[in-house]
């Protein structure tokens, strides 16, 4: 890839994100997208704002997958039935 490169610029910005603390990464949010969301994860917000940045460029998601995403309605609690001491497992490999 040669200098000026569209991909190349986009890789370099996309990689740049992993060296910024929370902060940063905040303080990027704002200046492209106004305030930025209340996480304290710095991992969930670099890999959103990297899907951002690559959503600009690219498009984002198609109408197919917007509209089956509209279609699973809201998450749901699963846990609020669930008492303290409760217990929970899942199967793995049938075990």
């Amino acid at each position: 890839m040669s200098a000026g490169d569209p991909a190349a610029d986009l890789t370099g910005e996309v990689r740049a994100l992993e060296e910024l603390s929370l902060e940063g990464l905040r303080s990027v949010w704002r200046a492209r997208y106004g305030a930025p969301p209340a996480l304290r994860s710095p991992d969930m917000l670099r890999q959103i704002l990297a899907w951002r940045i690559q959503a600009e460029r690219f498009g984002g998601l198609d109408a197919q997958t917007r509209q089956s995403l509209k279609r699973r309605g809201e998450a749901r609690d699963l846990t609020a039935g669930l008492g303290e001491g409760a217990r929970l497992a899942r199967e793995w490999r049938g075990r």
